[in-house]
């Protein structure tokens, strides 16, 4: 007997990651607002229209320093020997993890059972997956 099992867990885990980081992007967008020292509604017209993380993030660097100059360089930009520990690095690893989020797709992974597949699972695949096996 053939078991192919189908389970709505990495789907639903899927869509909180994807929802948790649109909660962390409004955030962004708050710190963003104060920074510039604009009213909310115009500041989203700018924020929300930089489709690249990367670019936003530097505009967010930017702004920082130059409202506060190096006061809270440890805090955003890590210490000199390990900028690791920035907060700015830990945004940069978010918004990767959010784009393998998004960009991956749920694909089934079969496994066992020698020539039969026993059971088969899904998993998270990178878009690139397919242009490898090629």
């Amino acid at each position: 007997m053939v078991v192919i099992t189908r389970d709505a867990k990495l789907p639903i885990a899927r869509s909180a990651a994807i929802d948790a980081h649109g909660r962390f992007e409004q955030a962004l967008f708050t710190l963003f607002a104060s920074l510039l020292g604009a009213p909310r509604d115009r500041a989203g017209i700018v924020f929300f229209r930089i489709s690249s993380a990367p670019t936003r993030t530097k505009m967010l660097e930017s702004l920082l320093k130059k409202t506060h100059g190096n006061k809270y360089k440890v805090y955003w930009s890590g210490s000199e020997p390990d900028a690791k520990n920035g907060l700015i690095h830990h945004i940069r690893q978010l918004d990767h993890q959010r784009n393998e989020f998004v960009h991956w797709h749920v694909a089934g992974e079969i496994y066992g059972g020698g020539e039969i597949p026993i059971v088969s699972r899904e998993v998270l695949s990178a878009a690139q997956f397919l242009a490898q096996v090629r």
